[in-house]
């Protein structure tokens, strides 16, 4: 046990090193979260891609239309790109985007929506950019200004911005996400350097870019998927710094069956032949790195209750370990404006419950498609 505890620490020592260096980046740069002033020339989209439009769409249009007018952008459209044959909206000049049943694509789920849209953008020659938000989202001034700065100045035709979980969902579920925050900066940092997989909302793309990859994949993880083929392509990736506010699942169940939705489609990815080796071995040291988190608290709880090796040698492994979650944990709530107390405190149960669905993956797989409540 001593030198198993001993390799899952070193092999997720990593990890720890680059989530403080991350942290560090963020500080010194101040490119985790863009602070300067917006563009007004780009062309863009706005498109919300949802299955049915929940009243939640309501307040991400609403929130699109109250930050470009802040600002004075005035050139853009907002697509809601839906399951949905008929048009539920208040905000009538929005353009409602039906996909029809009849719509035959390899791509399934959000992909296939996607791929729709791109392909009627081609019909009618689109040139610009599109910025991707899902139903539960929604945006504020800065995060136009950051996208709309980018879309000019930016280094990549694919970027990415942090997250911010505000209220709603479940308290658990809120305070379990504060590690999504956290992570943002490690992805601040790697997508400052040009290679890492960029998140489907809160993603800017020029359409050219689209055009060329398209979302024609099956694998769950569309983004994820996308992002490979767009590196492979010679593409590098960029960090916006736009704030995307959105929630976390409505109940503890829910935010396990994201986790293993996530996992299910990094794994399709690690086995996809059609993406690079050097990128499926990212995704193949998230995944492990996912499944030995759980794997090394169960040792340490052995190690603690039954004494598998000297005590003062399990405290050696625990503590490091715990005061890393914790590090994270309370990072992503200083993002999240939540309980920093909490999430510190309950680090090992989200840490696990993170595990948990990254395990079940594996040995519980749904039959269909995990649907994720949010509110």
């Amino acid at each position: 046990m001593t030198y198993a505890l001993g390799f899952f620490w070193l092999f997720l020592g990593a990890s720890v090193i680059l989530w403080v260096v991350a942290s560090l980046f963020g500080k010194i740069t101040r490119k985790f979260v863009y602070s300067g002033q917006g563009d007004n020339s780009p062309r863009l989209i706005f498109q919300i891609t949802t299955k049915y439009c929940p009243e939640t769409v309501e307040r991400g249009v609403a929130s699109i239309r109250k930050s470009c007018a802040e600002i004075g952008f005035t050139n853009y459209d907002v697509w809601i790109v839906t399951l949905n044959p008929t048009p539920n909206l208040k905000d009538k000049k929005a353009r409602w985007v039906f996909v029809p049943e009849s719509f035959k694509t390899v791509a399934k789920f959000k992909a296939r929506s996607l791929e729709f849209a791109r392909q009627l953008r081609a019909q009618e020659g689109y040139s610009g950019w599109i910025y991707y938000i899902d139903e539960e989202n929604w945006i504020t001034a800065q995060t136009v200004k950051a996208i709309t700065n980018f879309a000019i100045h930016g280094n990549a035709k694919l970027a990415s911005g942090p997250l911010v979980f505000r209220s709603g969902g479940s308290y658990p579920g809120w305070l379990g996400d504060s590690i999504r925050s956290s992570e943002g900066r490690i992805s601040c940092m790697l997508h400052s350097l040009g290679y890492w997989s960029v998140h489907g909302d809160n993603m800017l793309m020029d359409y050219s870019l689209e055009k060329e990859v398209g979302w024609e994949f099956p694998q769950l993880t569309e983004d994820v998927q996308f992002t490979g083929h767009a590196l492979d392509k010679g593409y590098r990736t960029g960090w916006h710094g736009g704030e995307l506010q959105t929630v976390s699942a409505t109940s503890i169940n829910d935010f396990t069956k994201q986790r293993r939705r996530w996992f299910r489609g990094i794994l399709q990815c690690i086995f996809s032949p059609d993406i690079s080796a050097r990128y499926r071995l990212l995704q193949a040291y998230i995944a492990v790195t996912g499944l030995l988190g759980t794997v090394v608290l169960f040792g340490v709880a052995l190690d603690l209750f039954f004494n598998i090796t000297p005590f003062a040698r399990a405290w050696f492994y625990s503590v490091p370990l715990i005061t890393t979650f914790a590090f994270t944990y309370f990072i992503g709530c200083r993002s999240s404006f939540k309980d920093r107390l909490a999430a510190g405190l309950f680090c090992w149960f989200f840490t696990l419950l993170e595990g948990i669905g990254a395990w079940s993956s594996i040995f519980a797989p749904p039959k269909g498609f995990d649907i994720i409540k949010k509110t």
